[in-house]
């Protein structure tokens, strides 16, 4: 099953949320998960009452994909959660900002991104 291109992740959400799941942690390190594919987690994690941690640390996920967490958290679904998303190719500049914003308003919710650095070109992580 393929990650990068957000079918594999659909297919795996939808598993995810069959009756009756009791799925604790998912751990997702190193998959090539895109954003369609951590839109795709994003958008059922609300639905996995019993998930705990989620680590998508060194994949392939940018802007939207850290949008559809922000709007997740936003939208006060998610409680009691441990989202690991760091080094990945780039959360950067307001989305990264709203994300943390969203983590902030949520007191049960916790996301450890990777430390921005500043390079010759700009940031990066």
């Amino acid at each position: 099953m393929s990650l990068s291109d957000g079918d594999g992740a659909w297919a795996l959400a939808e598993e995810m949320v069959h009756e009756g799941s009791s799925l604790i942690s998912l751990d997702m390190r190193g998959n090539v998960l895109g954003d369609d594919g951590a839109s795709a987690i994003a958008d059922i994690i609300a639905e996995v009452p019993t998930l705990e941690f989620i680590d998508l640390s060194n994949n392939d996920i940018e802007d939207e994909g850290g949008i559809a967490f922000a709007e997740s958290l936003e939208e006060g679904r998610v409680a009691g959660l441990t989202i690991i998303m760091e080094s990945n190719r780039g959360i950067i500049g307001s989305v990264r900002s709203r994300l943390e914003a969203a983590v902030a308003s949520c007191a049960t919710v916790h996301v450890k991104l990777s430390p921005l650095r500043v390079l010759e070109t700009g940031f990066g992580r």
